[in-house]
This record gives structure tokens, C-alpha cells and sequence, in this order.
């Protein structure tokens, strides 16, 4: 039977964002399992419903892996200048349900984005002076593979999902 502490996820998913902030992305997508993965942000924070309900992503591991050539692919026009981000998960928890073979776990996400040269849209919030704010919580099942611990799905649960979103430049 495979344990995992408290401890062992926080420091997880702090390298996670580490890795994410630092623009290492093929560092990150090795935090993923091998097999089937998904990473969901539904339209509705409350939504449960993969199948029918609306989504902001969804990906599968073919879909992930393409996000990720395309972030490390030089000529990446939106990436000119490459957007730069600020993450912070706290509030780490582990989710008392076990699941087939890992654990849930989940967290309070922040990301500050700054996209260099995206000015601000006349008439909208959401960004200003080229920075992007985005929050929410973030529910993780995860795995073990050997010592290390791996992503199986990741659903971001964002305040404002329903509302009106910037580009996202990055991966969440």
C-alpha cells in the first residue's frame, strides 16, 4: 500500500510550479504519468460532468504533449516576447477519498501573467498594463511511480472561469 504525506504533495507541487515559472517545460510534462492524463478547466467551477459540460481546456496526453512542442518551439509567434509568470499554490490538502493506485489532493492556486508588449483592451478589466491575474482551486489525482510521485488528471477550478477571460498565454 503506497502512503503519501502531506509534506510529500506540497513539495510536489511547489516543484511544479517552479518548473512552470521557470519555462521548463518538458521538466513539467515529466510530472505527468505515462497513459492517460487530463488536464480540465471547466467553463463552471462547480461542473463535474467531463462529458457534457463546457470546458476552457481539456486535454488528453496527445493534446498536452502538442501544447507543450508549441511552448518550446523558438518561432512560437505568441511567445515573442515569452510571456513571464508568477504562480503560488498553497493551502495544500489531501483529499480523504482515495482513488485506484494514488491520492487526491488539492490546493489554492494564484498566477500572475505578464505578456511584454500586450496592451491593455479598452473597455476590459482583465489585464492592465500587460499583466493577467487568474486564481482558483486546484484538484489533482496523483500517482506513484517507483519513489517519485506523478500527475494523473489536474482540474483548475478558476474564479473567474465563467467570466471574461484574456488569452492565456501559458499552461495552468
Amino acid at each position: 500500500m503506497n502512503s503519501y504525506s502531506k509534506d510529500e504533495i506540497e513539495e510536489f507541487l511547489f516543484e511544479e510550479t517552479a518548473l512552470q515559472d521557470a519555462g521548463d517545460w518538458e521538466g513539467w510534462f515529466d510530472l505527468w504519468a505515462p497513459g492517460d492524463i487530463e488536464l480540465w478547466i471547466p467553463v463552471h467551477p462547480s461542473e463535474t460532468d467531463r462529458e457534457r459540460g463546457a470546458a476552457i481546456i481539456q486535454d488528453t496526453r496527445s493534446l498536452l504533449e502538442q501544447r507543450v512542442k508549441q511552448l518550446l518551439h523558438r518561432k512560437l509567434h505568441s511567445q515573442m516576447p515569452a510571456t513571464r509568470t508568477s504562480r503560488i499554490i498553497g493551502n495544500v490538502r489531501v483529499l480523504p477519498s482515495v482513488v485506484q493506485g494514488g491520492v487526491r489532493a488539492a490546493g489554492q492556486l494564484h498566477l500572475v501573467e505578464f505578456r511584454p508588449g500586450r496592451s491593455e483592451v479598452p473597455g476590459r478589466s482583465e489585464v492592465h498594463n500587460g499583466v493577467q491575474t487568474l486564481a482558483g482551486r486546484v484538484e489533482y489525482q496523483l500517482v506513484r511511480l517507483g519513489r517519485a510521485l506523478k500527475i494523473k488528471s489536474k482540474k483548475i477550478e478558476l474564479i473567474n472561469s465563467d467570466g471574461c477571460l484574456y488569452n492565456i498565454q501559458t499552461l495552468l
